[in-house]
């Protein structure tokens, strides 16, 4: 059996903001992060509100912290 390694899964980006993004991974699972940290929740309605909430939060903070 092959292994799925990251530059082989197939994902689907909603937002993207300094290198973080939120979206759907290859597994079906919701994700949010960048390169360094994260974390995946299983795809509900709840889920995703909080996955977009989220990421509103995070990106705002990286966006002032950049201007800085």
């Amino acid at each position: 059996m092959m292994k799925m390694n990251a530059t082989m899964m197939k994902i689907k980006i909603w937002k993207e903001c300094n290198g973080l993004k939120c979206g759907i991974n290859a597994y079906g699972d919701l994700f949010l992060g960048d390169d360094k940290s994260g974390y995946n929740l299983r795809d509900t309605p709840e889920n995703r509100e909080r996955i977009l909430k989220d990421f509103e939060y995070y990106a705002e903070r990286r966006i002032i912290k950049s201007h800085y």
